[in-house]
């Protein structure tokens, strides 16, 4: 529990909800239901050369189900702070659970956004 709370504070402490906005994110349906109760504005995404990888245009999913969602804005379960207000909830979609701050999806989504970089609680 306590992992978490450092990297949870690692985002605060960089003013950082880069992957929790305006970011492309696999989702299943079941994950999908759950942001759009936030309020959060995901769309379907329909790119021409992961449909001939993924499947059949418009029906296109990943291997364990997911399809791809362009979310629009910020997600609804970010807080004043800019935090996950869902962080240890068991319903929060596996890409937020994979993304950690500091890895390797976190650093890229940083990247393209111009930001710093930032060190992994485990580096420091």
């Amino acid at each position: 529990m306590e992992n978490m709370k450092e990297k949870l504070n690692l985002c605060l402490k960089n003013h950082c909800s880069a992957c929790c906005s305006d970011a492309q994110i696999p989702l299943t349906d079941k994950e999908l239901s759950f942001l759009e109760e936030s309020g959060s504005n995901l769309r379907l995404r329909y790119p021409i050369l992961g449909a001939w990888e993924i499947g059949n245009l418009g029906l296109q999913r990943t291997a364990d189900g997911r399809r791809i969602y362009e979310m629009n804005g910020r997600c609804g379960y970010l807080d004043n702070q800019g935090l996950c207000s869902v962080y240890l909830d068991n319903r929060r979609p596996q890409t937020c659970e994979d993304t950690k701050p500091g890895d390797y999806g976190c650093q890229s989504i940083r990247d393209e956004r111009g930001l710093n970089r930032i060190i992994p609680i485990d580096e420091l």
